[in-house]
């Protein structure tokens, strides 16, 4: 099964599902679950709502006032419950934790309906339009991967092996940190895959030095962790680096990897929240070549756009695929892509922090290659055979 992007069951199909059990369990307490529970919390008195998790640090604790079971513990207390997968992006993983804990497919929801969802989508229109206070942003320091994803949206299977130059990266985080200061906030050093660049401590160790009170982590797939020397994990534990990585269903013993990284007094915390025993699935975010979708539907549909924002040779974009789209041109040798001045804000150019927060909340012409009416998720994980019709 694969949900698409706006997806959703019907209400009657839903309420067909609810129709004589007495209590609802979302799985997954994170934004979407949580505007799942308000709704649902509010509109069905006769109905009880809690929540489940994967995650042990959560489990045993109360949200909202519900209580959070794990897996077993919830189809065990609620064997009768109608379960809702809140998550889009490991919506098959999620529901074969709960099958495999002997849970019956008809008790699953894997898309919840859209008017559960209405309001928090509402509100997070909003955000995208309106510009920031503070600044996060990511840096590619290297553009390829030594795990190659099929269609990566970092189109990180068409690089050729590109480490970014830390002088031109010191130059523009210089920048940033003397129109931001303190504004910076949050900053993620990434790929790619991160760790195969050499010099990676030093761009770890530069952030921390002109953003000493941001939060700086670095999103890696973990598979080279284990190889990684005493210097590395003596800069992460002194710049209180965060080291987040994404499961992927590989070889790697993360829960090892996690062991170690407590061992070394180094903060650690998985980026797709999916903990050892789940793993990353795929999505789809195609791009139209003709460049005929409109912008500002585009924008206000994307979940990446004014968050994932990103430091590309000296501009910042307003979402990650924007600043790697040039990678598609270069592979297929061709400009499908064509890119303007108004792609991305020139960081030397702009005078202020909200000259800059004000365009990065609204589409750039970009937007227009963006499909986003046929994004999907959750696929199963495998790797790219670098086909043009995993971009498009």
């Amino acid at each position: 099964m694969v949900n698409k992007y706006f997806g959703g069951v019907f209400m009657d199909e839903f309420k067909e599902k609810l129709q004589g059990r007495k209590h609802i369990v979302i799985f997954g307490r994170g934004e979407r679950g949580t505007a799942m529970y308000q709704k649902l919390h509010s509109e069905y008195k006769g109905v009880s709502v809690c929540f489940c998790e994967s995650d042990k640090k959560l489990i045993g604790k109360k949200y909202l006032g519900a209580e959070v079971f794990s897996v077993a513990g919830a189809i065990k207390r609620y064997p009768d419950a109608l379960f809702i997968i809140s998550a889009v992006k490991s919506a098959r993983e999620m529901g074969t934790q709960l099958t495999e804990a002997g849970l019956e497919k008809n008790s699953i929801i894997f898309q919840p309906p859209q008017v559960l969802l209405e309001d928090w989508e509402d509100e997070r229109k909003k955000r995208r339009v309106t510009p920031h206070k503070k600044l996060r942003f990511e840096v590619n320091i290297t553009k390829h991967c030594n795990l190659n994803c099929k269609g990566c949206d970092h189109f990180a299977p068409l690089a050729k092996n590109d480490y970014m130059d830390f002088v031109n990266y010191q130059c523009d985080i210089k920048r940033i940190a003397e129109l931001f200061g303190d504004q910076a906030n949050e900053i993620h050093i990434l790929g790619g895959e991160p760790l195969l660049h050499p010099e990676v401590t030093t761009f770890l160790h530069e952030a921390r030095q002109l953003f000493p009170k941001a939060e700086i982590c670095l999103d890696t797939n973990g598979t080279l962790l284990s190889r990684m020397n005493s210097s590395f994990w003596q800069i992460c534990r002194e710049d209180g680096v965060i080291i987040q990585p994404t499961v992927y269903p590989v070889n790697v013993d993360y829960n090892a990897l996690e062991d170690y990284a407590k061992e070394q007094g180094v903060k650690y915390r998985y980026l797709q929240k999916n903990k050892p025993g789940g793993h990353h699935t795929l999505w789809k975010s195609p791009l139209d070549l003709s460049g005929q979708q409109d912008p500002m539907t585009s924008f206000m549909s994307c979940a990446n756009a004014n968050r994932c924002i990103t430091l590309e040779k000296g501009r910042l974009y307003t979402c990650l695929i924007a600043s790697n789209m040039y990678l598609f041109n270069q592979y297929f040798e061709k400009d499908y892509i064509e890119f303007t001045d108004d792609d991305g804000i020139d960081i030397y150019k702009a005078k202020t922090p909200e000259e800059i927060f004000t365009y990065l909340a609204r589409p750039m012409p970009l937007c227009r290659y963006c499909d986003i009416k046929n994004r999907s998720t959750d696929h199963p994980w495998e790797c790219s055979q670098k086909k043009m019709e995993e971009w498009v």
